[in-house]
């Protein structure tokens, strides 16, 4: 019979979120960033990514979040007239995904892809903290998809920038990680923050557009 401590542990033990078990080496998360506008979809994702590992084991997730971004690359063609054609054709003939509902899969992997551009876009601005070979499969994977890694060392006008000012650097990188764009100057009250925060996110998703689809002409 289970003790009075040992039941206050099993109810104080959190349940894992799918940002616990998502890889961190390599990625810029947003702070506070939802990866499903429903909750809905981001309890079936939990429940088919749960019975396809060992109960999230965050190696195991890594490896099967890999599988479907290698199989988008697979699959796309150059006629696709949107990326998500090709997110969408890998959950179809990917086992544990193919019953989710269409959408799903195409949203989780602009997640993945926009928090990976923002770590690759952040090495160019200071050095890489992460070392490249210690990053996961889903990290190279989305190189592969992308056609960009992270930079060697960051470009020589941000090197002089954060010698002159390490703080700018800084609050431009903050501001970023909250989804406010990097351009702080105009935006310093909490109606423009917000609207940039907007502004920004529309852009993220037109760029991604605009990348992937010029990924497709070579």
């Amino acid at each position: 019979m289970a003790t009075q401590q040992q039941k206050q542990k099993s109810s104080q033990k959190r349940v894992k979120s799918l940002r616990d078990v998502l890889p961190r080496r390599g990625f810029e998360y947003r702070v506070n960033q939802v990866i499903f506008k429903r909750d809905q979809d981001a309890y079936a994702f939990k429940m088919a990514l749960i019975e396809a590992t060992n109960n999230l084991h965050k190696t195991e997730v890594d490896e099967h979040l890999a599988d479907l971004m290698k199989k988008a690359k697979e699959v796309q063609k150059p006629s696709d007239s949107d990326h998500t054609i090709a997110f969408e054709a890998a959950g179809r003939q990917t086992p544990w995904a193919v019953d989710l509902k269409k959408g799903i899969i195409s949203e989780l992997l602009r997640f993945l892809i926009t928090s990976r551009e923002r770590h690759i876009k952040f090495t160019h601005y200071r050095p890489n903290k992460v070392d490249p070979s210690t990053e996961g499969k889903l990290a190279k994977a989305i190189d592969e998809f992308i056609g960009d890694s992270p930079a060697a060392e960051p470009d020589e006008h941000w090197k002089e920038t954060d010698e002159l000012d390490p703080k700018i650097i800084d609050k431009m990188m903050e501001r970023m990680r909250k989804g406010l764009g990097a351009d702080w100057g105009a935006s310093s009250s909490d109606e423009e923050m917000e609207e940039a925060k907007k502004t920004e996110n529309e852009a993220e998703a037109e760029e991604l557009g605009n990348k992937l689809g010029a990924l497709k002409l070579k």
